[in-house]
């Protein structure tokens, strides 16, 4: 493997999620709002129309200050020290970022700025990758990736740092040192998330198995760490714990949801305790885990017909997942520090085609932002990732062409809700009279409206996203919202197609003329903005 190609891969395990779930069928019909989770047809004629009108209805709530973020894992290319890369990632304007990242974190030596990944005769496929993996960022930081040159990284960009401190192949004595460190020199984050993935224990390994059989193991050595730490919190330190999210990654069985049972057992053995103030949850909706199997093979053929699968798993059943959770940690905040809208490092480990990023993913990715602002738990959400090499799982590029870096995929929908959501905002979810209801047939428990908007103020600002993950223009009346002013700018981002090609591209951003009816591409999210 080049080091261009370990540059070009955005390898968190997170991902390999999926290859422990089993797979959907798939299939969607449409529903009126008022009948709810059924499956009965409705005809939609050329006479039913396509208005919606917004309405503020629903309740406005003050946002944490800092709630977006983005994965920069500084140990797959050359990031920190690059004033282009830092400029672009200010404008970005992600309010947290994570070090050293996430499975990477299990396997990180503080001292040397490496990855220390121990392998045996028996160690699983995963982890001899990880350990080639390992070998290939020495080649590319011989000097290692320290947090110090991070933290200035993360200053200049206007983002803290969450911290995944190494609780597996490090000892207590070992990380108690680094955070006593860290605290002289002023630097260490308040944001601490107690290891990454343990639910996983790296697919299956023997040995990663026996230190994280199940929860309650692994919750025991969590907070030995944890009290280990304790005397060096900085003020308003939070300590997450891991949850495994079993709800979002289920198979169909009759109609029926069935989690995987790894996944369900860990989270049905969380316990509600005092010492930890949130828990984490990673989120990724495989195309075969949710459309059924072998479907991921027919992209981009088959867009058209997972859509409304994806879309409905990625609202109604995200949403199922983190009330999940919020009912089994009352009172905790929920820290998704990693979430994507596809599986393209799922190829890297298993030799498949890579998945491109399509249309379809960039509507996925819009309607999970929108689902998770909604749950007043969710206090974190970091998108997986910023990095700039164009491979799997970046937002950028090098632009070859013109010099510097061009974004591709949802780089600019990930902007816009950054911009308007951090900083200070109010959040308000609107409703959209007009909207329609899709089931996906997959589950019959599972839907999303097709027009979903919601509403953010800050400061003197105000901004409005919509997004249309419809066939159909819709013709947009502003009569209910804002007391009927007009804004000051209308952009909108259409994808034309879902199976239209994003992996080197963005959709271009159009502006629309100023009005009190405007007119909604197909497959588009929008912008509205007043001052």
């Amino acid at each position: 493997m080049s080091r261009r190609r370990i540059r070009s891969i955005a390898l968190n395990l997170t991902i390999l999620v999926t290859m422990v779930a089993t797979v959907l069928s798939v299939g969607c019909e449409l529903v009126s709002p008022e009948s709810g989770n059924t499956t009965t047809p409705v005809e939609i004629s050329e006479e039913s129309g396509n208005a919606i009108t917004l309405v503020e209805t629903g309740e406005e709530r003050m946002l944490p200050e800092r709630i977006l973020g983005l994965q920069a894992v500084p140990l797959y290319e050359k990031m920190t020290d690059n004033p282009i890369k830092r400029s672009i990632a200010r404008e970005m304007a992600p309010a947290i970022i994570r070090f050293p990242g996430g499975m990477v974190g299990n396997y990180y030596n503080w001292q040397t700025g490496q990855l220390e990944v121990p392998v045996y005769s028996n160690s699983s496929a995963t982890t001899l990758f990880y350990a080639r993996v390992a070998d290939q960022i020495k080649g590319l930081h011989p000097q290692g990736v320290h947090i110090e040159e991070y933290s200035d990284f993360s200053q200049a960009i206007g983002a803290e740092i969450v911290l995944v401190p190494n609780l597996e192949s490090s000892t207590v004595a070992e990380q108690v040192v680094w955070f006593s460190e860290m605290k002289a020199e002023g630097i260490l984050p308040r944001r601490i998330e107690l290891g990454n993935e343990f639910f996983l224990a790296m697919l299956g390994d023997p040995n990663i198995l026996r230190k994280w059989p199940d929860a309650p193991a692994a919750m025991r050595v969590m907070k030995e760490y944890r009290d280990a730490f304790q005397p060096y919190f900085v003020a308003k330190t939070l300590v997450a714990v891991q949850a495994a999210g079993s709800r979002f990654y289920v198979s169909n069985d009759s109609g029926k949801l069935v989690p995987v049972r790894r996944l369900e057992d860990w989270d049905n053995a969380l316990k509600n305790e005092l010492w930890f103030d949130a828990v984490t949850l990673h989120f990724y909706p495989d195309v075969g885990n949710i459309a059924g199997p072998g479907e991921r093979s027919r992209l981009p053929d088959n867009a058209d017909k997972i859509f409304p699968a994806l879309m409905a798993r990625c609202d109604s059943g995200l949403e199922e997942a983190l009330n999940d959770i919020k009912e089994r940690l009352p009172g905790k905040e929920i820290w998704i520090t990693e979430w994507g809208a596809r599986s393209g490092t799922l190829a890297t480990v298993t030799n498949e085609k890579e998945e491109a990023i399509l249309g379809m993913n960039i509507h996925l990715a819009t309607r999970m932002v929108m689902t998770m602002l909604r749950n007043e738990s969710v206090t974190m959400a970091l998108y997986h990732m910023l990095n700039f090499s164009g491979g799997p799982m970046s937002l950028y590029r090098p632009d070859l062409e013109h010099g510097g870096y061009a974004p591709l995929g949802p780089a600019e929908i990930l902007r816009w809700f950054n911009q308007a959501a951090n900083g200070g905002a109010t959040y308000q979810r609107l409703k959209v009279e007009g909207a329609r209801q899709v089931t996906s047939s997959t589950t019959s428990l599972e839907s999303y409206h097709d027009v979903e908007a919601v509403l953010f103020r800050k400061g003197g600002q105000t901004t409005v996203i919509i997004h249309n993950a419809s066939t159909e223009e819709k013709t947009l009346k502003l009569a209910k919202v804002m007391d009927g002013r007009l804004p000051k700018k209308i952009e909108t981002i259409s994808t034309l197609r879902l199976a239209d090609d994003y992996s080197r591209s963005v959709p271009p951003i159009q502006t629309l003329a100023v009005s009190r009816q405007i007119e909604l591409p197909p497959y588009s999210i929008t912008r509205l903005v007043w001052e």
